[in-house]
């Protein structure tokens, strides 16, 4: 629909909704991971696209205040029950793990946060619980053997050490990083 609306807009002029919705396509395009090469996709790089999400939308509900007033008056009530996540990083946390349970990352970040203020028992909770949404991944077992090391439990931080070094990426020739 959108390739139609913008080889349509091409040739007979652009209307706001396909302009909009051709400048959101080529923006994200890029992002889509049709080639992975370890770069996932971001908030950050939606802000570009978003610019023509919204002009397209903006043409279409333009002539309905009614509509207008319920995308307003939504994003404001959303907004006034996350304003703390703005301001503080705690916050950004918590309400990251609130609104995504399975968020491997943010697990792993409040497990960080825990372990740089000596509260080892609850970061090896947060690091476990990174483990279980992404179990192979190598920042959330090597922080599982730091954290088992500094509370003395030597045999569990090699386990965790093994299979980090398991699941380091090889280098492009496929040899051994040593």
């Amino acid at each position: 629909m959108v390739g139609y609306g913008s080889i349509y807009g091409m040739f007979n002029g652009w209307i706001p909704l396909t302009w909009g919705l051709f400048f959101f396509s080529v923006n994200i395009a890029m992002w889509c991971n049709f080639v992975t090469y370890q770069q996932q996709i971001s908030e950050r790089y939606l802000y570009l696209a978003n610019i023509g999400m919204m002009y397209a939308l903006a043409s279409v509900i333009i002539h309905y205040p009614l509509v207008i007033t319920v995308f307003i008056t939504g994003y404001l009530v959303r907004l006034w029950y996350m304003m703390e996540m703005y301001l503080n990083d705690y916050w950004a946390v918590e309400y990251s793990i609130i609104e995504c349970k399975s968020m491997h990352y943010m697990w792993l970040m409040r497990g960080v946060k825990k372990f740089m203020v000596k509260d080892y028992m609850g970061a090896l909770m947060d690091f476990n619980e990174a483990l279980l949404y992404k179990p192979y991944d190598l920042k959330i077992l090597f922080n599982l053997a730091t954290t088992t090391f500094i509370l003395g439990d030597i045999v569990k931080a090699k386990e965790y050490l093994v299979k980090a070094k398991e699941n380091i990426c090889l280098p492009p020739d496929g040899l051994s990083w040593a």
